[in-house]
């Protein structure tokens, strides 16, 4: 074996993969604790609860801080006032960079558990409400921001979801709709609706002309038509709590078009 994987630690021993595989194990269980952690707020039923991502984290760093301590000697830590020698420089780097690496991993896993959580279940559903999915959202990008993911990568992972929000807002706004409308307005709603594409939406002005043409607008469509458009305007929620609620407007105004078709 070469001389760099069998460094002499002065007392000669020699020094090398095992401590190698030793740092390797060690930032395998801190990865493991925190996926662990970001699937467990995805999914309460799976990953891994707090206490053992703790457990896990602790003795990642144990292993990786043995690794490192018993390979002081090949990073030559033998200045009279132990200066840091280059090598020493270089594991610095090295370890800024595996925390980059790391950051960037984070941000990848916890952007597309976002977009598959907001973007799936939306025909059958996975038996999470609008509430429970915003608060996992929210979570996720919480626990993103204090692993000191950059800012504009977590305001890129929100503007990954603004389609999907958008037609959300348009649901909730067309289902008040529908509980008011006619049959005979059929034709003009299938025309107008039939102009967009894929999920393609009207923007804010131009559902409010088409409600009130319909004569199905009324106060609380027009606190949603506003708040529709904001988020068009600035992708921010005017009305947080309304938003995250919106299963219960959505279900509260299906009961009355299905009483009043019965």
């Amino acid at each position: 074996m070469s001389d760099e994987n069998n460094a002499d630690d002065g007392a000669g021993r020699k020094l090398g993969w095992p401590f190698r595989v030793l740092a390797f194990l060690g930032y395998g269980l801190l990865i493991l604790a925190v996926g662990g952690v970001i699937v467990r707020t995805i999914d309460p039923a799976r990953g891994i609860d707090l206490g053992s991502a703790a457990y896990l984290t602790v003795v990642g760093l144990v292993m990786v801080l043995i690794s490192g301590g018993h390979a002081l000697a090949e990073f030559g830590l033998t200045s009279p006032i132990f200066g840091v020698t280059g090598k020493i420089r270089r594991a610095i780097r090295e370890a800024r960079d595996l925390t980059g690496e790391l950051r960037e991993v984070a941000a990848l896993v916890g952007g597309e558990a976002i977009r598959q959580l907001v973007g799936g279940g939306r025909w059958g559903g996975d038996g999470s409400s609008s509430a429970e999915k915003y608060d996992r959202v929210e979570r996720i990008l919480a626990i993103l921001t204090k692993l000191d993911v950059p800012a504009t990568e977590i305001a890129e992972i929100r503007s990954s979801i603004r389609p999907f929000d958008i037609v959300d807002y348009v649901v909730v706004i067309t289902t008040m709709a529908e509980a008011r409308r006619t049959p005979e307005s059929n034709e003009k709603w299938t025309e107008f609706f039939g102009a967009f594409k894929g999920i393609e939406r009207p923007d804010a002005e131009a559902l409010r002309e088409f409600m009130m043409a319909l004569g199905v607008h009324e106060d609380e469509m027009e606190e949603w038509l506003k708040d529709y458009a904001h988020y068009r305007r600035t992708g921010t929620h005017r009305r947080p709590d309304a938003f995250k609620s919106r299963d219960d407007v959505i279900d509260r105004y299906r009961a009355i078009r299905l009483a009043k078709a019965g």
